[in-house]
């Protein structure tokens, strides 16, 4: 279950104005990176008024609400995991929305109740964002698939895929560029948020992998209802620790180390997302999946 990342980041409450950094990552970074604390809170007039604005900022942004994870942990039929949210100048404007803020918490704090597009960043509504733009043309054959071969409109494609897959950041916060990011050190060991997230990772790597080896040995073709598909896309050196098991190649997979997965479906990992994805087709009728989803329930307002 991912009630543990889960519950970790319930303990994160967002406040107006002030910088979106869960209280045990603050602690940890005012103890071995205070720097990225020193920086001002900024919305989306600040920022552009500010010299972070235009420029080749590679810093953290704190600014921004954390996003660790996107979709419903434990329904997903896919698991994306990358190394940390990118960033664009939309990103600022995106999180000044209300619909945008309310959807986001919502699928932090309570990622498996109701809600239309629980992976946020292949909602129509924020089909503008830099954020559903580099989603979707990475994803853009797989739906374009979906649409041919089920006789699905491009939103219901948007929609269908976006109950069928999460991801999970190693890093829940934006930058630019990566490679800058300092997230463990001698003394101070791994930041709280990102030793979360290996853990989380380190438990489906291990369900996947005995659920493939059970299949195995099994004379019987075992159902694949309840499996997930792992995806890890980025850093694999941040992501793999000792107690986290080698890829299996089948439901746990990831790409070369300097190029990463590519969901393409001409490359392993896209071939396997789309078939898992045909899978879930397979298993429900195409009306099933659309009301499925939490679009079709009420749900209560979200105090912000």
């Amino acid at each position: 279950m991912a009630e543990d990342l889960i519950q970790f980041w319930r303990r994160y409450q967002w406040r107006a104005g002030e910088l979106g950094v869960h209280p045990e990552d603050r602690a940890w970074m005012e103890q071995h990176w205070p720097a990225p604390l020193r920086e001002p809170y900024l919305d989306w007039p600040a920022y552009l008024k500010s010299s972070r604005f235009g420029s080749k900022d590679t810093d953290v942004h704190l600014s921004h609400l954390p996003a660790p994870f996107w979709g419903d942990l434990d329904r997903a039929r896919v698991l994306l995991f990358l190394k940390n949210p990118g960033f664009d100048n939309t990103d600022y404007y995106l999180e000044s929305q209300p619909d945008f803020r309310e959807a986001h918490l919502h699928g932090l704090r309570s990622p498996a109740e109701p809600f239309p597009f629980p992976f946020i960043h292949l909602d129509p509504r924020f089909s503008w964002s830099g954020s559903f733009l580099w989603w979707e043309q990475r994803l853009r054959p797989i739906l374009d698939a979906l649409t041919a071969e089920n006789g699905l409109t491009y939103q219901e494609a948007l929609h269908i895929l976006a109950n069928q897959i999460a991801a999970v950041q190693l890093f829940p916060y934006r930058s630019r560029d990566s490679s800058r990011l300092r997230y463990q050190t001698r003394a101070g060991g791994t930041m709280p948020s990102v030793a979360a997230a290996q853990r989380f990772l380190t438990e489906r790597a291990h369900a996947a992998v005995n659920a493939n080896a059970a299949a195995n040995a099994s004379t019987h073709k075992p159902s694949s209802a309840n499996q997930q598909l792992i995806l890890l896309m980025r850093s694999h050196a941040g992501w793999i620790t000792d107690a986290c098991p080698a890829p299996d190649h089948r439901n746990y997979i990831h790409g070369p180390r300097l190029q990463g997965v590519s969901l393409h479906p001409r490359f392993p990992a896209g071939k396997r997302l789309l078939k898992v994805i045909r899978q879930s087709l397979h298993e429900k009728t195409k009306q099933q999946l659309i009301t499925d989803s939490p679009s079709h329930r009420k749900r209560p307002p979200i105090e912000l």
